[in-house]
């Protein structure tokens, strides 16, 4: 009866050792018993505290970045190809509206008219988004060559402007988009010509 009590301490002996080891290994510990000496202790509890430390400033910066890229922006709410309605809106709920670009209006906060179809204003209409940062812009690219109420043909010169105003709408919701902001794509749901 006592060999049978010497092995099974033997055994329990070396399974204990045996969780000892991995637990070791999965804090980083050496093999031997040097991490019990006080200052290995506090060596590894530093490492460990740092890489905490480390890990929530990321966060903080990362939140932080959220934070500064919410706050760098000028306006609440700007238009594109439109004349001040959603920004006068916007105003009178206590938003900040800002520009509102079209050819047929000049805009209060610009003081221009716009002409979408010009490659110098598509630019600077770029620039202007790239610079205050509206946290919604509103996209109203003109629908009359696409509107199926319009019944005659329409000439290639008209359809090739009105395709442009078109692709620089997606642009400008393309902007917005990679930025992490929002848009509003405005148009009647009366068109042809036009494939999702």
């Amino acid at each position: 009866m006592g060999d049978h009590g010497a092995a099974r301490t033997e055994h329990i002996n070396v399974s204990e050792h045996n969780k000892t080891d991995e637990t070791k290994r999965e804090h980083g510990r050496p093999d031997d018993d040097s991490w019990l000496q006080p200052e290995r202790l506090m060596e590894v509890q530093c490492a460990n505290l740092k890489k905490e430390i480390e890990d929530k400033e990321v966060s903080i910066h990362f939140l932080k970045k959220q934070v500064e890229r919410t706050d760098r922006s000028r306006y609440d709410i700007c238009e594109v190809f439109s004349p001040p309605r959603v920004c006068v809106v916007a105003i009178d709920h206590g938003l900040r509206g800002g520009w509102s670009l079209d050819v047929s209006t000049r805009d209060p906060i610009t003081g221009r008219c716009y002409d979408l179809r010009n490659p110098k204003d598509q630019k600077e209409v770029k620039k202007m988004l790239r610079r205050d940062c509206p946290t919604v812009v509103v996209v109203s690219p003109p629908c009359t060559a696409f509107s199926i109420a319009n019944q005659g043909e329409v000439d290639p010169q008209t359809l090739a402007g009105a395709v442009e105003m078109v692709r620089l709408a997606m642009e400008v919701c393309e902007l917005q988009h990679r930025a992490g902001r929002q848009f509003i794509f405005e148009t009647t749901s009366v068109l042809e010509g036009l494939e999702p």
